[in-house]
Order: C-alpha cells, then structure tokens, then sequence
C-alpha cells in the first residue's frame, strides 16, 4: 500500500452565533486532526482519554482549561494545549469572539488500530479502539453524553462569516 499525501484548509469554516462544530480536516491511521468551533461553552465535566494522545491549538478565541483539581489555563490565539493520554481535563471558550481550534488526537499505542479499531465513532474520523473516555471518577463518559458538552445543540452558522475567508 502506498502512503497518499492529503492538503486540507481552514479557510471558509464557519463562525457561529450558537452551539459548536466538529470537522474533520484529515485522516492517517494514527493520526486525526479537526477544526472545532465554539460561539460559546464547551466540554464540561472534567474527563481524561486513556488511550488518545491530544494536542489542541486555539487559532482564534480564548480557550480555558479547567483540571481535576478546577485549576484554569487559559490558552489564547496561536497557543496551545498537549493533553497526553490519562490527563483529565475540560474546557470551555472564554472570550467573546468564536474560538477556533484545531484539536490533533493520535492512539496511545498503535496496536489498538487495528482492522475493528479503525472503524469511525458516529463518522467522527476518530478511530472507534481509542474512543473511550471516562469521568474523573473512573467511570465511562460517553463523548456524545448531553452531560458532556454544554449548548450541546449544532452550530448555527452566520451567514457570509467564516475563518480565515
């Protein structure tokens, strides 16, 4: 099998006046990157990834995250975030302007994908073997949880705003 290259582009992601997206920019079978896109909130309740490694970098906005112990960094534009594997965390948007992010996740160990690991959870782009998240507490927190996220309805574009137009 040959290795294809894959360009991707932010330009004409959309800003929001409510709720939030997820996309997928692009894919390798162990590595995935997304841009999301908060008008506001973001994911509440402190939690870990125990097999994802996770790097976000806030292109726009201002994102604050919150640890185990409610401690709070704040990450501004052209900053970032390394979430190893393990690290419970959350985080919300806290500025007033969309905030812009790119999230990079990569398995902890790659002998998780394989042939059933590599299947998508809900068409997400993450690989299905390293998709668990669990709670501070050690219990299961399913992504998708409506305990989870906070406006956890999709984003409302607004027409004609986009990032990086």
């Amino acid at each position: 099998m040959t290795a294809v290259t894959e360009k991707f582009s932010l330009r004409g992601t959309p800003l929001l006046s409510a709720g939030n997206t997820q996309t997928l920019l692009a894919k390798a079978p162990s590595l995935w990157a997304h841009v999301k896109v908060y008008a506001s909130g973001g994911e509440n309740g402190v939690h870990a990834h125990p097999d994802e490694d996770h790097l976000f970098v806030v292109l726009a906005g201002e994102a604050t995250f919150i640890g185990p112990d409610q401690s709070e960094t704040v990450v501004g534009s052209y900053e970032g975030m390394m979430v190893p594997r393990g690290a419970a965390y959350a985080f919300r948007s806290s500025s007033e302007d969309n905030l812009v992010m790119i999230r990079v996740g990569a398995p902890a160990d790659t002998a998780l994908i394989d042939a059933e690991g590599k299947a998508d959870v809900t068409g997400s782009g993450i690989p299905k073997a390293v998709a668990t998240r669990v709670a501070a507490d050690g219990k299961l927190a399913p992504g998708l949880a409506p305990t989870n996220k906070t406006g956890a309805v999709p984003g409302v574009a607004i027409p004609g705003r986009v990032f990086a137009g």
